[in-house]
């Protein structure tokens, strides 16, 4: 089980690499083990927060937001950051 704090650091990586980022590289910066990166990944996965992305070695990039009219999503924008 992972718990909210890293799920945050995980999507707060993310957004920083631009809303999509290799699994090794994202890894990497967030200093985690496989295991732990991998618990993470498929909570957000689960969630619907991030969606697997392109590339050999295996990407995530964030979900896309659905705008609150009930409009089509914006192909290629990430989520806003998180509100403080």
């Amino acid at each position: 089980m992972t718990d909210q704090a890293q799920q945050d650091r995980f999507l707060a990586a993310l957004r920083e690499r631009g809303g999509s980022a290799g699994n090794g590289a994202l890894r990497e910066a967030l200093g985690w083990d496989d295991g732990t990166y991998d618990q993470v990944k498929q909570a957000l996965l689960d969630s619907g927060a991030i969606l697997p992305g392109r590339g050999r070695g295996g990407s995530v990039r964030l979900a896309e937001e659905r705008p609150a009219d009930g409009g089509a999503a914006t192909p290629g924008l990430p989520l806003p950051p998180p509100a403080p």
